[in-house]
């Protein structure tokens, strides 16, 4: 069962390599800041929802 959180961050990051959105961004849409969203995205990646991320 996901939180309310995960189920709003799951829908705020856009699907595929070819639409990126900016960790700040993300925690604008969800009104949570980015230490939060960083260890929601973390939660969820174990919980075996592959979200991932690039710094390039």
């Amino acid at each position: 069962m996901l939180s309310n959180d995960e189920k709003k961050i799951i829908v705020a990051i856009p699907e595929g390599a070819e639409h990126p959105r900016a960790m700040r961004e993300v925690a604008r849409l969800v009104n949570l800041d980015t230490r939060t969203v960083r260890a929601i995205v973390h939660d969820l990646n174990v919980k075996g929802y592959p979200i991932g991320a690039s710094r390039h």
